[in-house]
C-alpha cells in the first residue's frame, strides 16, 4: 500500500496526516522541531509544528 500525505495550513503550522497501514491507529507523533523530518517507511515528510496523525485509509 502506498503512502500519501495532505499538509493544511492550521493555527499557523503545518499538519500532516500520513494514511497507510500504521498501527496504532490515531496515534499522534509531536513534532518539537521546526523541520522535523518524519521517516514512515521509505517515504519521508517535512514538518513544521503540529503533528502527524497516523489512519488506516
Amino acid at each position: 500500500m502506498k503512502l500519501s500525505a495532505e499538509a493544511n495550513t492550521q493555527a499557523g503550522g503545518i499538519t500532516l496526516v500520513a494514511r497507510s497501514k500504521c498501527a496504532p491507529i490515531g496515534k499522534k507523533t509531536d513534532i518539537s522541531i521546526p523541520e522535523q523530518l518524519i521517516y514512515h517507511g521509505t517515504h519521508r515528510f517535512a514538518a513544521r509544528k503540529q503533528h502527524v496523525v497516523c489512519q488506516m485509509g
